[in-house]
């Protein structure tokens, strides 16, 4: 599992590629959403948009990934549409802050 994580690290420290995709989602099932991202165990990292906090329906979630979890990411999505209502408003891939310097 460790080489697992420093050939991501490495990967990232190389191209500084992250996978990013936004959700919308019932605010019922937002709850569900956030439970099944935290059970992956760090396969992304997700905030909630903060404008759509006012919404009494929805909820708009941001997610990334690194590159080597963007299958995983999708395949999640793609199941979870069997079970709940996910709007994707976009997916793609996206260059992290270029002045970021890591060791």
């Amino acid at each position: 599992m460790k080489s697992i994580v420093i050939k991501m690290i490495r990967s990232y420290q190389n191209t500084k590629e992250l996978f990013h995709v936004n959700l919308r989602v019932t605010k019922k099932d937002s709850v569900y959403l956030y439970f099944l991202l935290e059970s992956q165990e760090g396969i992304c990292f997700y905030s909630t948009i903060n404008e759509s906090i006012s919404d009494p329906l929805f909820r708009e979630i941001e997610i990334y990934s690194t590159i080597e979890y963007m299958d995983d990411v999708n395949n999640l999505i793609t199941n979870l549409k069997n079970e709940i209502d996910i709007e994707t408003l976009f997916s793609r891939v996206v260059i992290d802050n270029p002045d970021i310097k890591l060791k």
